[in-house]
């Protein structure tokens, strides 16, 4: 259970309310979970690190408090709660992926039917675009998530 994760801390003013959404909004798509209010983590990669600090920095230029650290779990359960949280997170993701999918497929099967100017056809494209990336995305934060655990898995069988 030696793994680590890069832990981001921070706090923003409520106003302007744009900063913390576009923080919030910089976290999702990275795909890190809160373990509480205001500290996010995700596995520990140089990526992580280099978008933390970036946040970090942001935070700090909106008039907030920020620190980026490394985090090592020392009980197992608290690893394992961790690991849920990116578990749940990304099947809520998941569900959402494909619900938006189905609602996309019900529009191409409604104009299958109907007569569509093009600009109809370029929009459900870009839908179709979007949650492409969206869904590579999921799947990369769901790897890391998934080494890690099998890496402490395998650790573990070395020392029984």
């Amino acid at each position: 259970m030696n793994e680590k994760f890069i832990t981001l801390t921070y706090k923003v003013p409520s106003e302007p309310s744009k900063h913390r959404a576009y923080i919030w909004r910089q976290l999702k798509e990275l795909g890190a979970v809160y373990l509480s209010q205001g500290v996010v983590v995700l596995p520990y990669s140089e990526e992580y690190v280099k978008a933390f600090i970036k946040l970090h920095d942001k935070a700090i230029e909106y008039n907030g408090m920020a620190t980026v650290g490394i985090i090592e779990f020392v009980i197992e359960e608290d690893y394992q709660n961790v690991v849920d949280l990116f578990n749940n997170a990304r099947k809520e993701e998941y569900t959402e992926l494909i619900n938006n999918a189905s609602r996309l497929l019900r529009t191409l099967e409604w104009a299958k039917e109907e007569k569509l100017v093009f600009s109809q056809y370029e929009e459900n494209e870009e839908d179709l675009i979007r949650l492409h990336h969206w869904l590579e995305k999921i799947e990369e934060v769901k790897h890391q998530v998934s080494l890690y655990h099998e890496l402490i898995m395998e650790k573990e069988g070395e020392f029984e």
